[in-house]
């Protein structure tokens, strides 16, 4: 087999990287669609019927098409970022994404509540189309989330304040990371400036002792930017309160949970789950180091994985099958205990084979037969 490339091959996708002009074109190309559809949207006044289902097939076929397209060039831009955080363009780039994410939550919306606005009568008539079959739950899970939220002009601004609010405290966040450079001493490239992420992949290093410094300099370099991290934390956080505070959620869960289709009780299942087997799991860190040879198991530790004991051969298998059934059948054989040590251990005596194998020759009697 051929050695995988271990590098993006992008301009497969749009050429040219982050300064591509495909995707200049192709960002341009989804912002007009994107403001027509919301156009289109605003537009449709009146609650659709069963009588619309055409124009209700053409509004679903073009949202799909729009949220594939803004998956795409999301996917894209993590990607050319991932392989430069410093590429600036890049990020300015990765502005553009996020104003036609908030201008799709805005089309997002005003779709949700459109699908709100239909009678139950014409709803149930509308999702027996066997067109529309397939994502009858999507279509049902969007209907229900529209009635929990608020109405849909407030929700757009909700949408609007987030590319500078939530999602810019996100950016400022991935900022922090993208140019933290931990210094690092290795034992055989020397000293090295290495990202987070080139510093975590050394803490699956084979040699503890790179393990431990590399854990060291990780905890050095984050605690640096502690206050940092926090402080956009906090307002990440605090971003997401608010937005609950006005649409009415008391419960902090309530979107984490609706977004993984899970209920409360679910969750407290696992949590309990998980309290219930917290022995079982320190017991198991306490043998692992035990067979590591450490008193306990430090943070470097924790990813470190055991190596497998070595295999026997199938031979050897079969040996110590056979002399556990060997040893076992001279026990029962009706003769002397004396004659019984002698078969026993005549043969076990001669060979380098030391094995039950060497016996086969010699019993090959109704009472007892080895198989190899």
């Amino acid at each position: 087999m051929d050695k995988l490339n271990q590098n993006w091959d992008l301009d497969s996708i749009f050429q040219g990287g982050s300064a591509s002009n495909d995707f200049e074109q192709f960002l341009n190309r989804l912002k007009a669609d994107l403001s027509a559809f919301q156009q289109t949207l605003k537009a449709a006044s009146a609650p659709i019927t069963k009588n619309d289902k055409p124009a209700f097939l053409s509004i679903i076929h073009t949202y799909e098409d729009l949220l594939k397209r803004l998956n795409e060039s999301i996917a894209f831009i993590d990607c050319i970022t991932s392989q430069d955080v410093k590429d600036n363009i890049a990020k300015e780039r990765g502005n553009q994404v996020q104003t036609l994410g908030a201008d799709f939550e805005t089309c997002s919306t005003l779709f949700d509540h459109l699908l709100n606005r239909i009678a139950d009568d014409d709803w149930r008539t509308l999702l027996e189309d066997c067109k529309l079959n397939p994502i009858r739950f999507v279509l049902q899970e969007k209907r229900d989330n529209a009635r929990e939220k608020l109405p849909a002009e407030q929700e757009q601004l909700i949408s609007s304040l987030a590319i500078d609010g939530y999602h810019g405290w996100g950016d400022y966040y991935y900022t922090i990371v993208g140019n933290i450079e931990i210094p690092f001493e290795h034992p055989e490239k020397g000293k090295q400036l290495l990202s987070v992420g080139q510093t975590d992949n050394l803490l699956n290093d084979p040699d503890r002792s790179i393990r431990k410094a590399a854990f060291a300099a990780w905890e050095t370099a984050w605690d640096k930017n502690a206050d940092f991290c926090a402080a956009t934390l906090n307002h990440l956080a605090g971003f997401r309160l608010k937005t609950y505070e006005a649409r009415g959620w008391t419960d902090v869960l309530k979107e984490p949970l609706a977004y993984n289709r899970m209920t409360r009780q679910t969750l407290d299942a696992m949590w309990q789950a998980i309290s219930e087997y917290k022995p079982v799991f320190v017991k198991f860190l306490n043998r692992k180091a035990k067979l590591l040879g450490l008193k306990s198991c430090p943070g470097s530790m924790l990813k470190r994985r055991l190596k497998p004991p070595a295999k026997k051969s199938l031979m050897n298998r079969r040996r110590t099958l056979s002399s556990a059934i060997f040893t076992a059948s001279i026990r029962k054989w009706p003769i002397s205990p004396n004659r019984r040590s002698t078969i026993a251990g005549s043969k076990l005596k001669t060979g380098p084979a030391n094995g039950p194998e060497d016996f086969v020759p010699a019993f090959r009697s109704r009472r007892f037969r080895v198989f190899l």
